[in-house]
């Protein structure tokens, strides 16, 4: 498929049970929409919800010929993921070859669309840093996650975009649908391709935080099994718990002091990471979270290891077992 150079394509998959999930959706998709920008600009989305959603998200966009919203075909459903299958579906639907893949949390704004356009002219994939309309306690803890990990590894966090060149991406062939890291699964297929990969820092894309409580334990889980794709960090996290008995039996105060030792090293790397990463978005204190998140990972690392052994986690209704 042959796709223009001279406009963005944005690209959303949707499979959501609630329209209170896509508030202020509407909204930013319209403001984009109308501007004038200097480039033509489009907006996809593959919407897997229920039919009484679909509809109600089909009568906001009825009228702009410049949002096209399907329902992905039962053809492109081959893959375990379908979040993957939606997407490789919108790329029948895209015209432009600099394509913008957001999760439906984000509210992509004017200044966004402009900082990133001059990016895919030299670059095949990237991504950036996020920012949140809510500063509230579980959007901090997962940002003391990408802090960490943006220092900690050559990949950079993931957060729910990527931004490629879909000509590019079209010549080098879809990746694997069947993966759980879908992200990660499509930034490889560029990688392993010698493609330009980059991590742009600077730019930051607004997203919501509204996920309860019980779906920010059920993310904890999801994400370490995730890490299934990183051997070494999910081998790390496995051992920390057996390290932390064995030193217990022996002493409970080796116990303390490797907890502490721990606790500590993940607030110095998030205060670093801070520095570098947090522009000023977030509150001075953010760092001083990250224990609250490193500390679900050596309990939520086993859960996942056991559902790996078990034949997988369910992920958007469909059990997935492979990682990437």
């Amino acid at each position: 498929m042959r796709y223009q150079p001279n406009g963005v394509s944005i690209l959303i998959p949707i499979k959501v049970s609630a329209l209170r999930t896509l508030g202020g959706f509407r909204e930013c998709c319209e403001e984009l929409i109308l501007y004038n920008f200097p480039f033509d600009l489009e907006i996809v989305i593959a919407d897997e919800s229920p039919e009484e959603i679909f509809e109600e998200v089909d009568s906001w966009f009825e009228r702009c010929s410049r949002v096209t919203h399907f329902r992905p075909r039962d053809e492109s459903r081959g893959g375990q993921n379908d979040k993957m299958n939606g997407i490789y579906d919108a790329m029948n639907y895209i015209k432009y070859e600099s394509a913008i893949l957001v999760d439906d949390h984000y509210r992509l704004s004017v200044e966004n669309i402009l900082q990133l356009k001059p990016l895919f002219s030299r670059y095949d994939c990237f991504k950036c840093m996020v920012s949140f309309q809510e500063k509230n306690l579980k959007a901090l803890i997962d940002v003391c996650g990408m802090f960490i990990i943006n220092l900690t590894h050559p990949f950079h966090q993931f957060h729910g975009h990527l931004c490629f060149n879909a000509q590019t991406l079209s010549k080098i062939g879809f990746p694997s649908r069947d993966g759980l890291f879908d992200e990660l699964t499509l930034e490889l297929q560029f990688h392993e391709h010698g493609k330009t990969v980059h991590f742009a820092e600077g730019i930051f894309l607004m997203t919501v935080h509204h996920t309860t409580w019980g779906r920010f334990l059920e993310q904890r889980v999801r994400y370490a099994y995730e890490n299934l794709a990183f051997p070494l960090r999910f081998a790390w996290h496995l051992c920390v718990l057996p390290i932390l008995i064995t030193c217990a039996l022996f002493e409970l105060k080796y116990a303390l002091g490797w907890a502490l030792c721990l606790t500590a090293g993940h607030i110095l790397l998030a205060l670093w990471g801070q520095i570098k990463y947090g522009g000023n978005r977030f509150p001075v204190w953010t760092f001083l979270l990250s224990p609250l998140w490193f500390w679900f990972y050596p309990f939520t690392s086993w859960i996942a290891a056991f559902m790996r052994c078990s034949g997988g986690i369910y992920f958007g209704g469909r059990k997935i077992v492979k990682p990437v």
